[in-house]
């Protein structure tokens, strides 16, 4: 085993192992070590060309061979990895397939957890965050569904003002355009209720009366 040399080809065959400790100096050490990180890449700003947005350079970049993992992060008793951004239209994690795989796939108890801790200013006309904004999870699809849970219970909700809300459409009256699924749910304008019963285009609904 060698040490990782910068600026150079390293070619050795076995694992390189890069171990930082307290007061670590020296030509065969890694540097004065009293931060957070044993080691910290960050691309000269002179590398940064807005008008040419190919010459934006990551800090870190991890290629797996074969089932291998591109990047593994692992901790005893905190995240195993961090994505952290300062701009609000960029992404602290970002995952993505080339083809038509899984972009981000979590797995443990529960698999996946979206939290936001940004709590609201002002109190909302229609009782729900302005554009979802301060919602835990998102989900978006251009032709399928936003969100897909599957389970022994597909979708469980709650909430202190309400299990579940739906945005009423644009128009009154059950779907009259497009193909619909039985099961499907749609809630109109008036706020009234239509549940799809027959798939088809536009599909069959009835609407959910209310008892007075």
């Amino acid at each position: 085993m060698s040490d990782l040399q910068l600026e150079v080809t390293n070619t050795e065959v076995k694992q390189t192992t890069l171990i930082g400790a307290p007061g670590d100096l020296g030509p065969d050490k890694i540097k004065d070590f009293t931060g957070a990180h044993v080691l910290e890449c960050i691309p000269h700003s002179s590398l940064l060309n807005a008008s040419v947005p190919g010459n934006n350079f990551g800090g870190i970049f991890g290629r797996g061979v074969g089932t291998g993992v591109g990047v593994r992060g692992l901790s005893t008793s905190g995240p195993g990895v961090m994505g952290e951004t300062t701009t609000a239209d960029a992404a602290g994690v970002l995952g993505q397939h080339g083809d038509t795989g899984v972009g981000v796939l979590g797995r443990g108890n529960p698999g996946v957890i979206g939290s936001c801790r940004t709590r609201q200013t002002t109190q909302p006309t229609r009782g729900v965050p302005h554009d979802n904004a301060l919602a835990g999870v998102r989900g978006e699809s251009v032709d399928g569904p936003g969100v897909f849970g599957e389970g022994r219970v597909g979708g469980r909700f709650t909430g202190t003002n309400a299990q579940l809300a739906l945005v009423p459409g644009s128009g009154t009256g059950k779907p009259t355009t497009g193909h619909h699924i039985a099961g499907e749910i749609f809630m109109d304008s008036a706020a009234s209720l239509f549940i799809c019963v027959g798939t088809g285009t536009p599909g069959t609904w009835v609407k959910v009366m209310v008892a007075p």
